[in-house]
Parts: C-alpha cells; sequence; structure tokens
C-alpha cells in the first residue's frame, strides 16, 4: 500500500488510501511497515484487476508471529477484484495464523458476501497472499504476472472487504434532466457488473424494476433472429419514418468486456439503436475506445466523461471529450472540456445554453435572409 496520510495531504489511489485509513485504526502500521522488504511490485491496472506485491521479512521471527511459521524465500501479497483473485485461491487461513483448505463451502459463504456488497453499490476487494520458495523467487519474479495467471492456483485467502464510492449528490437529477432533453447516457466501468447495476440505479442510468437483458437474451430476441440488416436501423435510412419505426429505444441491457470482445456488427447495431438503458462493466481502455467508435458509426454524435489514464483514449476519440478538474493530467489533455469542479451538472447548463445560442443564431438568420434576397432583387 502506497498511500500516505498526514492532516493536510493525502496521497494514493482512492482504495489504497480506505484501506489504510481502515487499517490505521485496527493495528499498528508503523511497526509493520517496517518489518518488510518490498522486492517486486505489480501495480493495479484496468487489465489484470490486481496489485501484486513482492516482500522479504527483515524480522522472520516477527512475521511468523503474525502468519504463523513457514519455509519461504519471499512473500506475496495481493489485493484485486474478488472474481478475479477467488479463482485462484485453494487455501484461507485461521486467527492463529495456520492455512487450511478454502472448501466450496466457504468459497460459497465469500461468493455470498460479494454478491450482497455488490448488490448495495460496494467494490468488493479480496486480499490474499502466497509464499514464494527460492526456485521462485530465483526464477518466476521477473515474470511474477505471466507465472500468476497461467500456475498459481494456491493462494490463501486473508480477507475480504468492501468499499463505498457514492454517487456525487445531484447525479439523479442531471441524468434525468439529460434523458429528457433525448440524451442518452450509458454506464462503462471497470467494476463488477452487479455493482455497476446497482450504482447505475442510484443515480438513474437505469429503472428499478425493469427487465435487464444480457447478451445471452439478446440473441433470443425477435429483433436478432430476423437477423437485422446493418443499415436497417441507422439514422441514414433513406426512409424516415420506418426508420424511426424501427429506432424507437426500448428496453435495458448489461454487457461485459467479454461479450464486447465477440459481438459482431448486428448485435452492436441493434445494441446502439435498439436498447435505452446501457451498462458495460469489466472494461478495459480498449474496450470503451470500441463502444464509442460503434456508435458513432451508427450515426451518434457522442460524449466521454472521465478522469483516469485508462480514460484518455476514449476521451480523444470521443466528439467531445470531457474531464474533471482532479483528474490525471494525461487524460485532461486528452479532452475537449474540464470541469474545473468535477460537477457533472455543469454539462446540463453548457448544453442548455449551446442550444439556446443555435436556437438564436437560427432565428436571426431567418430574420436577415429574406431582407438580404430581396434587397439583391
Amino acid at each position: 500500500n502506497d498511500a500516505k496520510i498526514t492532516k493536510d495531504v493525502k496521497r494514493g489511489n482512492a482504495t489504497d488510501i480506505a484501506l489504510y485509513k481502515f487499517a490505521t485504526t485496527n493495528m499498528n502500521i508503523y511497526d509493520l511497515s517496517h518489518l518488510y522488504k518490498k522486492v517486486c511490485e505489480i501495480k493495479f491496472n484496468s487489465k489484470n484487476k490486481y496489485h501484486i506485491t513482492i516482500v522479504e521479512p527483515k524480522d522472520r521471527n516477527r512475521h511468523h508471529e503474525i502468519f504463523g511459521y513457514s519455509s519461504f524465500a519471499h512473500m506475496m501479497i495481493m489485493k484485486g477484484a474478488f472474481d478475479v483473485l477467488i479463482k485462484h485461491c485453494s487455501k484461507t487461513i485461521t486467527l492463529s495464523g495456520e492455512e487450511v483448505e478454502l472448501t466450496s463451502k466457504d468459497k460459497e459463504k465469500l461468493m455470498k458476501i460479494q454478491d450482497y456488497w455488490c448488490s448495495i453499490g460496494r467494490r468488493c476487494i479480496l486480499v490474499c497472499k502466497r509464499n514464494l520458495s527460492e526456485y521462485e523467487s530465483n526464477n518466476k519474479i521477473k515474470t511474477i504476472e505471466k507465472y500468476f495467471d497461467e500456475e498459481i492456483f494456491d493462494l490463501c485467502v486473508l480477507g475480504v472487504f468492501s468499499l463505498v464510492d457514492p454517487p456525487k449528490e445531484g447525479m439523479f437529477d442531471v441524468i434525468n434532466t439529460c434523458r429528457k432533453a433525448g440524451i442518452r447516457i450509458m454506464m462503462i466501468t471497470g467494476d463488477f457488473s452487479i455493482t455497476a447495476t446497482s450504482i447505475s440505479e442510484q443515480v438513474g442510468i437505469f429503472t428499478k424494476g425493469r427487465t435487464l437483458d444480457t447478451m445471452a437474451t439478446l440473441r433470443t430476441k425477435d429483433i436478432y433472429r430476423n437477423r437485422i440488416n446493418y443499415y436497417s436501423l441507422s439514422p441514414y435510412t433513406l426512409d424516415k419514418e420506418e426508420n424511426e419505426k424501427k429506432k424507437r429505444l426500448n428496453g435495458a441491457i448489461s454487457l461485459t468486456g467479454k461479450d464486447l470482445d465477440i459481438m459482431n456488427k448486428t448485435e452492436w447495431n441493434i445494441v446502439c439503436n435498439y436498447y435505452e438503458e446501457i451498462i458495460i462493466s469489466r472494461t478495459t481502455p480498449e474496450h470503451k475506445l470500441k463502444v464509442i467508435r460503434e456508435f458513432q458509426s451508427n450515426g451518434y454524435i457522442i460524449g466521454m466523461t472521465g478522469d483516469g489514464l485508462n480514460d484518455a483514449p476514449a476521451l480523444k476519440s470521443a466528439d467531445i471529450g470531457i474531464a474533471m478538474g482532479n483528474g490525471n493530467e494525461v487524460a485532461i489533455e486528452a479532452s475537449h472540456l474540464v470541469l474545473l469542479d468535477n460537477s457533472f451538472s455543469y454539462v446540463t447548463k453548457a448544453i442548455e445554453n449551446g442550444r439556446l445560442a443555435f436556437d438564436n443564431f437560427r432565428k436571426i438568420i431567418l430574420l436577415l435572409l429574406p431582407a438580404s434576397v430581396f434587397s439583391q432583387v
């Protein structure tokens, strides 16, 4: 954990700061931080969804008091997305520090906890560890990420915790105003699908009680089975009346990054033009960019909001990229508009004033154009 907190300064990402605050109320972090030497680190990113730190104990006796006695060269500590790490776990730890088998019942209990926390909009984080042998320390550390993904399936679960990231005040009203103005808002996030659905309900992106389709249910619908021609739902269709009937937005759908990887043109066309409410979870920067380009190819004008380094490619490709004032410098540089006070409500004000200006320009042109024509005659 790289978080540093003083009275005036908080340094580190939100997850590390929250975990640091929680830990400092339950144990002496100052003493623990000096017990280990960091050997290697793989930072959390939107692709792997986990953070690896490999450490070497400076005081093995003190280490054995905390984690129990075991022979090893280095210790690997991990935190990350629950659904990603749980697949690599086969052990858990008792209060006495003894490692025991993680049974199917134990996993089921943990997954129920995850589902509950995610259903109320919390982000679920799993913490686990594994001791590395002398051979692994000498031969695998340089390629630890590949080694973990392909060969490590005996992690020991240390615990699971959840983070609350409440929506900004007034977001529900802002999104409702945008929807009345004919603007469709979708959520694209790296979070777990249940968490994304819960948060989208809280802010009004997804209507509570509405049936939420998935890629599997989309493929059972008549609109898919009839294999609609790629351009038949496009805004460019010559038959405007028929086009408007087909293009009427209806329903809600929840997709994942894995769904986006296998979607064909027909499926993209249906998602872009048929669904009113769209939630896309477990995405990478490449997925965000792909979503923007697919909607643009269907004739839509796209605005994208983001504040992280991973949002930069999508912000640059959108018709208007909107960055937060406290966001990453790369994201701010890639955007077209920066919200200095991080309030999304100013977007609705900008749209309202922009439409008012456009309407006034049109009135002026209609007023002056006839006069210019008749004066020439």
